[in-house]
């Protein structure tokens, strides 16, 4: 007997249902095209963890797998106060992570340790 092959973005669906996220339905779809394990590489997080959001039984905070995906899969843009202009989401994650990690210095520190607290795209603590 075989047993039909159930796709990323259908376990998603039942999963989540009418609440399925954007972007867990394009994780989902990256999974189906290519393979969980593509996928997990490109986001740089494990296999384990993309199936559990799937299935909607991940324990932790999803916020970074959904920073991940958004930035990556997606190629989501947001408007940069620095910058004031549009730029890639992942370009202000990677922004963030530096003024958060003490990778910035001189005016560049100062133009976004003014800016970044206040904007609707800051996520770092």
């Amino acid at each position: 007997m075989n047993t039909p092959n159930i796709t990323s973005t259908s376990k998603a669906e039942l999963a989540w249902g009418f609440d399925l996220p954007d972007w867990v339905k394009a994780l989902s779809k990256a999974c189906d095209e290519t393979s969980q394990n593509q996928v997990a590489k490109k986001l740089d997080i494990s296999g384990s963890q993309i199936s559990q959001i799937i299935s909607r039984k991940y324990k932790g905070v999803y916020d970074n797998a959904e920073n991940m995906v958004r930035s990556s899969l997606m190629r989501e843009v947001v408007t940069c106060r620095v910058f004031d202009c549009e730029i890639a989401l992942s370009q202000c994650i990677e922004n963030q992570q530096r003024l958060s990690d003490g990778r910035m210095s001189g005016s560049e520190l100062g133009f976004f340790r003014h800016q970044c607290p206040n904007c609707p795209n800051f996520k770092q603590k």
